[in-house]
């Protein structure tokens, strides 16, 4: 194939190829709005616009053709125009020649992924404990024994984090506080920070987040994460109707709202994470206006509800379609909205940036328990599922090679329904975690996460959306 392209990047003299033969590639989609024709790879998020000249490749390809088809429809079209055009068909995998596979092509995009791996994101719970008991909280539902990190727990974490960082040559880094309830545990919080800061220096620079439910967001706490650089991130899922739904009393939201006023008066930069859940599916839009409008965070991240061990967790089907109906007006909402947006994947759509790997927990992300139990997996972690092993006193863990192993096998790629799906580069398969509590495989796709995906790729592919990026996780 190598070979091949280099001679035809100089020339197509369909001659010098009398032999090949050329097939459209499976991953290859259709598409057409407002009179315009887009071929789309699927499998590397490229687009070609174009004319009726696109439909009869897609339809005449899907079966194998003799090279001098090229030949044949090139017609009128000038060469200069035309050669281009096949080129980049060629070379960006929409027509495959002779007998280089998809499976060939699939393979090549794991080696660049898996070159590229390295940990960018740590979750560390600093407690299990919550004062709020949220409906669709699998932290609380999986946990009964809820416990809370102690100081030797936590420096060990430290230590073992920057000694990752040294060998992996780390230079950034960010580090999640997460819980239950993170505010519970704030000297923790103010220990790991300070300790981390202590050891990395220079080193690796290093990106703090607490995700809180907002309730503890007083002057003196909120002094103390702006001094030390941590930017808090509020769960908030609409307004006080939706909220009393499935999270909190009506005492609590005011004491999120009084929290939130005091972030502004202190000019601290703030995020919104907010769950799509069976209490605002049906005002979504509405919902998050309200927090565009009233609330105005510097950014939100939209959320899809993961299951509980507990299979009376699950949601119906028709809750995941209205999200995939529901996708499109929301997208143009935050598109005119001042937010920034940064979990939805169009920075990778835009940058042709496939997602080989569907989520951070294969081989970028550590999550670990107030015990010092560690997975890829911040949510299989409150399951005791797909465990690496746990940190000793030392910093030290005996690492499960074998459950590295699985989760480096996990990609839509391999997965039937996913490779025949117009979003597989954007979600290459969604979440592992949903996957196995929804369909008892871990290898499966997480079809909860279909419809969102699908609409998403669809409105990115005909257009743009400069205030949205980042990836689909």
């Amino acid at each position: 194939m190598t070979d091949y392209l280099k001679k035809i990047s100089y020339s197509l003299d369909f001659k010098l190829f009398s032999n090949s033969t050329i097939r459209m590639s499976k991953f290859v989609h259709l598409l057409e709005k407002d009179n315009v024709i887009c071929l789309y790879n699927a499998s590397n998020l490229k687009r070609i616009f174009g004319n009726e000249i696109l439909k009869n490749l897609f339809y005449d390809l899907q079966e194998t053709k003799h090279i001098d088809y090229l030949e044949r429809i090139k017609t009128n079209t000038a060469e200069a125009i035309f050669n281009p055009f096949i080129l980049r068909l060629i070379k960006d995998k929409y027509v495959l020649i002779d007998n280089y596979t998809e499976e060939d092509y699939v393979n090549e995009l794991r080696m660049k992924s898996l070159s590229s791996i390295e940990i960018d994101n740590i979750f560390i719970y600093v407690t299990e404990k919550c004062n709020l008991s949220c409906r669709y909280c699998y932290v609380q539902q999986n946990i009964e024994q809820k416990k809370e990190m102690d100081i030797e727990t936590s420096v060990s974490a430290c230590n073992y984090i920057y000694d990752l960082i040294k060998q992996e040559n780390i230079k950034k880094l960010y580090v999640v506080f997460y819980g239950g309830e993170p505010f519970l545990n704030l000297n923790i919080v103010e220990n790991i920070t300070n300790t981390l800061n202590t050891l990395v220096k220079d080193r690796c620079k290093i990106y703090y987040r607490i995700i809180t439910n907002g309730c503890f967001l007083t002057d003196k706490n909120i002094s103390l994460i702006q001094k030390l650089n941590i930017i808090p991130s509020i769960s908030m899922d609409g307004p006080k109707d939706v909220m009393l739904k499935t999270r909190t009393n009506a005492k609590e939201y005011e004491n999120i709202l009084h929290g939130i006023k005091k972030l502004k008066e202190h000019k601290i930069k703030y995020e919104i994470s907010f769950t799509i859940s069976q209490g605002n599916i049906n005002c979504l839009v509405e919902s998050i206006e309200y927090i565009i409008n009233e609330i105005r965070p510097f950014s939100i991240r939209l959320n899809v509800p993961e299951f509980s061990g507990n299979v009376q967790g699950f949601l119906p089907n028709e809750f995941f379609e209205k999200i995939g109906e529901q996708m499109k007006h929301v997208l143009y909402l935050l598109a005119n909205s001042h937010l920034e947006c940064c979990n939805l994947g169009y920075e990778n759509f835009k940058n042709q940036e496939p997602s080989f790997f569907p989520c951070s927990g294969c081989g970028r992300r550590l999550a670990i328990l107030p015990d010092g139990t560690m997975s890829r997996c911040e949510s299989f972690v409150t399951l005791k599922k797909h465990i690496l092993g746990k940190l000793d006193k030392h910093s030290k863990i005996c690492f499960n090679e074998k459950e590295e192993k699985i989760w480096l096998r996990r990609s839509g790629y391999y997965i039937d329904d996913c490779k025949k799906c117009i979003a597989l580069g954007l979600c290459a398969g969604g979440c592992a975690y949903n996957a196995e509590l929804y369909n008892g495989d871990f290898f499966a796709a997480d079809y909860t996460l279909c419809e969102w995906a699908k609409s998403l790729t669809k409105e990115f592919i005909f257009n743009k959306f400069p205030k949205i990026g980042g990836e689909l996780t």
